[in-house]
């Protein structure tokens, strides 16, 4: 009977010392997904301006040489002109002097004559204005007729349709086709020196001319 129960409390311990040597259950961490990276806000629009109040103008650029390939669309929409008819004015008087507002198919081209002109001694002064205008804009704006009339010129002088931006080709890259412009809406010209001026963008024009033959000064 003792040994019965010594062995029954030999038993005894080595199951509790075997359980007392397993390894105790090891838990996997928790999986934790990374959140995706923020995207980046877009920019914020202009603000648009409030009613009644003009637009902001697009900051002005410098004027670059054309390419003979680049047309702007409103210069392929132009009235195709065959050079030859005869062209529509308008006249009138202008600080004493006559004033004549001729349509082209290049613009309006301007020409003006001071109240003493006399063809028989007088010469020609072209006018090129620059970008941001056009010849009515120039004529109206600089108060061109107050200028010429101011120089004491006996001189016909003449504001032709010049780019009024760097998309803009050059309306007239041949002085001649400008002087036969006048010369067909029944003006005549003076067989004196011719003198050409411009502003700004205007050297895009001028600089077409300096070598005829007819120019006696540019600038």
């Amino acid at each position: 009977m003792r040994a019965a129960s010594v062995l029954a409390l030999v038993l005894f311990v080595s199951v509790s010392n075997a359980r007392a040597d397993d390894p105790m259950p090891v838990e996997d961490p928790p999986v934790t997904e990374e959140p995706p990276p923020a995207a980046e806000p877009e920019p914020a629009p202009a603000p648009a301006p409030a009613p009644g109040e003009p637009a902001k103008p697009s900051p002005k650029t410098r004027a670059r040489l054309s390419t003979t390939t680049s047309r702007s669309a409103r210069e392929r929409e132009r009235i195709i002109d065959d050079g030859e008819g005869k062209l529509e004015k308008v006249e009138d008087e202008v600080l004493g002097g006559k004033h004549w507002r001729i349509k082209t198919a290049q613009g309006a081209v301007h020409v003006w004559v001071p109240e003493d002109y006399d063809r028989e001694t007088a010469g020609t002064v072209v006018y090129v204005h620059g970008y941001y205008t056009d010849a009515d804009g120039a004529w109206r704006d600089y108060e061109l007729a107050k200028q010429f009339k101011r120089s004491h010129q006996n001189a016909l002088f003449i504001v032709p349709d010049a780019p009024s931006g760097n998309d803009d080709s050059v309306k007239w890259p041949a002085l001649k086709d400008l002087r036969h412009a006048v010369a067909r809406a029944n003006i005549h010209l003076p067989d004196g020196p011719i003198i050409v001026m411009g502003h700004s963008g205007a050297f895009r024009t001028v600089m077409q001319w300096v070598d005829h033959k007819l120019v006696g000064s540019a600038s």
